[in-house]
């Protein structure tokens, strides 16, 4: 620190960084992570601060540097679009996709484009913003854990492990809870087609494969750029599936 002219910044807020239950159900909590600066940084961000954030599923809380030069106006974030699971719990949802998407078939991009904007209006007038609850639960939390950090107290625990169990049930609607396979081929052999499995291979697809595809797909894995995750496909393939089919068909023709 002293050859880098680094400072400790400090942090607002909490006091800890790392807290772990030990026996006898006493909890040990340190500050073992923090965020240090330099002269040179302090003039180029003036206004930089550190904080402490919610702890939801580690022992480790993540702390967060913020640091807006001077003069500079801050501008709100565009966010991507993502599909959200939780809208296929809704029973209107289902029209809403069905009007959507017809809007624009044939042309999927069209389609997908009318889904997006009508999923979004249907998120904000009728389901309830669900990133307005998580926010709203990580800040509960939040201010549970603050407290805890000051007085240990058997009601703050049982409130922060309810706050937590709504928190994981909303991040599982959005899919942001998965359970993810890794696998390594560790020097396992090529295999080559057989002529017959070729043959098979350059055949039309089927409505039947692309379905059954689609299917075993892992639901709520990483979206792709439109922001689908394959739930969406699973839940309205009756809406859907045959203009997924026809691209499908395309694509294997060399047609896109």
């Amino acid at each position: 620190m002293d050859s880098c002219g680094l400072m400790d910044m400090g942090t607002k807020g909490r006091k800890f960084t790392w807290h772990r239950r030990v026996k006898g159900g006493l909890d040990v909590a340190k500050k073992l992570d923090r965020a240090f600066l330099n002269e040179d940084w302090c003039l180029l961000y003036p206004e930089t601060f550190c904080e402490i954030l919610g702890r939801y599923h580690f022992d480790h809380a993540p702390i967060l540097v913020t640091c807006n030069p001077a003069g500079m106006n801050k501008r709100k974030k565009n966010h991507p679009f993502i599909f959200q699971a939780a809208w296929t719990t809704h029973p209107l949802f289902h029209e809403v996709v069905h009007k959507a998407w017809d809007s624009g078939s044939p042309d999927i991009s069209k389609s997908l484009t009318a889904v997006k904007r009508d999923a979004q209006k249907f998120n904000s007038e009728v389901f309830g913003n669900i990133f307005v609850t998580k926010r709203e639960l990580e800040q509960n939390i939040n201010r549970v854990q603050v407290s805890l950090e000051s007085c240990d107290d058997l009601s703050l625990r049982e409130e922060e492990k309810r706050l937590q169990q709504e928190l994981n049930s909303v991040l599982f609607k959005r899919g942001d809870l998965l359970e993810v396979d890794f696998s390594v081929l560790n020097g396992v052999p090529l295999l080559q087609l057989s002529q017959e499995a070729c043959k098979f291979l350059s055949e039309p697809v089927s409505i039947e494969e692309v379905r059954r595809t689609v299917m075993e797909m892992n639901s709520f894995k990483a979206p792709g750029p439109d922001g689908f995750q394959a739930i969406f496909f699973k839940e309205y393939w009756d809406v859907v599936g045959r203009d997924v089919w026809k691209i499908v068909c395309k694509a294997f023709a060399g047609e896109v």
